[in-house]
């Protein structure tokens, strides 16, 4: 069995979208360990304080990732999978260890930092 934590950006508000991620989590109970982990979002009070904001969430994500864990950051810039491509991929990054970290970013996405 895998463990997985999932750092998040702010919290989840709509009740139809927590409840599709209990669902998630229900059906993932049999195969992992899941922890969520979810950070504060930093008020945005213009969007040219982007760096700022993202380099304040970026504190809070690094502080709350476990250690000896295989982060993986969700990015919008990053690398599509196909269903079979992401579950080859989660093979591999578990099959030397058994502690995976998921990072999903705030609204303004991820620090540099972050994606590290």
């Amino acid at each position: 069995m895998i463990d997985v934590t999932i750092v998040s950006v702010g919290t989840i508000k709509e009740s139809y979208w927590q409840e599709a991620v209990d669902e998630y989590l229900k059906r993932l109970n049999p195969h992992a360990k899941v922890q969520t982990v979810e950070v504060p979002e930093e008020k945005i009070t213009a969007v040219t304080d982007r760096d700022r904001i993202i380099a304040k969430e970026a504190e809070r994500i690094l502080k709350a990732i476990p250690t000896d864990t295989f982060v993986v950051s969700l990015d919008r810039a990053g690398k599509l999978y196909s269903s079979r491509e992401w579950a080859d991929q989660l093979d591999d990054w578990t099959r030397f260890g058994k502690k995976l970290t998921f990072v999903i970013g705030g609204p303004l996405g991820l620090d540099p930092s972050v994606l590290q």
